[in-house]
């Protein structure tokens, strides 16, 4: 017996409803995922300039004492500066890993529905508006993490 068309256009517009509500479910996880990236962004930012004040103030500190202790900028005094660019370096490496992570998860968190919506709508991922400066920055702390 042949469907009744009552029912089969009952069930196109409920897949028709599924699909819209799809759709509107994909937009509002692109616009989550960007906010997301931008926050996680900011907050690498913000920690690299946190941790270089941070390392500034340390290194004032070990100065000082070499001073104090009259050790000079040579020998004694160099190695604890260079212990300080060394545990600074180690803890950027370190949160370098976690960010890279989380952008890595949140990309991968996204379908092939989200990539076409994206394409579609040319809702790229944002990028670091401070990367390269980033690098700048951390230049250093990269240089001694081999």
């Amino acid at each position: 017996m042949p469907p009744e068309p009552i029912s089969t256009a009952t069930e196109a517009a409920k897949e028709g409803v599924g699909l819209l509500r799809s759709l509107v479910s994909v937009a509002g996880n692109v616009r989550t995922h960007n906010d997301r990236l931008r926050d996680l962004h900011e907050d690498v930012s913000r920690w690299v300039r946190d941790q270089l004040r941070l390392q500034s103030k340390a290194l004032d500190e070990v100065r000082a004492n070499a001073r104090e202790r009259n050790l000079g900028s040579q020998g004694l005094g160099a190695q604890g500066e260079a212990a300080v660019r060394r545990d600074f370096a180690h803890q950027w490496r370190d949160r370098r890993s976690e960010y890279e992570r989380a952008l890595r998860d949140l990309k991968n968190s996204e379908n092939s529905v989200h990539r076409a919506y994206r394409k579609l709508r040319r809702k790229q991922w944002p990028e670091n508006a401070e990367a390269e400066q980033l690098g700048q920055l951390t230049r250093e702390w990269d240089e001694l993490n081999p």
